[in-house]
């Protein structure tokens, strides 16, 4: 029998997707006496696509032929200082050459970094969407928001319905998908990942 998730000490391992975007977990080997499980979260059978489109103020953008930045909105107060210092002494006619769209692109390699509790994505998986040519501070957190949202069926992950785990309600266009209903049939039952499995039949019994 599975042991109960709840009876050892668990941590929940990265979601990841290979070259065909199909998805996986990546775990080490340990020691026998090393009691911490794995904790690998499906993710849902629904999947919505998810587009952004910013305005040029909110994408990084690059001069062709990687001549350096032609503007980078900036992250934090800091940042945002120093690009307003930058900026003062800029000519229109400096600026009129950064914002030429014969000569610009969009950067991809702008800041991109996943936190560590983003189960959904990581950093790599962030940089391959396309995260980076958009401006961090302005769309990345409303991006994790989105995975959580659209990823996250179960309060509790790991954890079996009667200790609180239940499928949490689901945003319009789910509900949508699902016939209008506000959560899925499969919450009827235990979750996938917290489904113990059922001792081998014995002959006689």
């Amino acid at each position: 029998m599975m042991a109960d998730v709840l009876s050892t000490a668990t941590r929940r391992v990265p979601l990841q997707f290979d070259k065909k975007g199909n998805p996986y977990f990546e775990s080490v080997k340990s020691p026998d006496n090393f009691k911490q499980r794995a904790l690998c979260v499906k993710p849902p059978h629904t999947v919505i696509p998810v587009i952004f489109v910013p305005g040029i103020m909110g994408t990084n953008l690059k001069l062709k032929g990687n001549k350096g930045a032609a503007w980078a909105p900036p992250n934090g107060m800091l940042e945002g200082l120093r690009s307003a210092r930058q900026g003062a002494f800029q000519s229109p006619m400096e600026r009129q050459v950064l914002f030429d769209p014969n000569g610009t692109e969009v950067n991809h390699d702008g800041p991109c970094q996943a936190p560590s509790d983003l189960h959904w994505v990581t950093t790599e998986e962030a940089k391959k969407r396309g995260w980076g040519a958009l401006h961090a501070d302005s769309y990345h957190f409303i991006l994790q928001q989105l995975e959580i949202s659209l990823n996250d069926q179960y309060s509790k992950p790991g954890r079996p319905l009667e200790h609180g785990n239940f499928l949490l309600p689901e945003i319009g266009l789910l509900a949508h998908l699902n016939g209008g209903a506000q959560t899925a049939s499969r919450a009827k039952e235990e979750p996938d990942y917290a489904r113990r499995r059922k001792p081998p039949s014995r002959p006689g019994t």
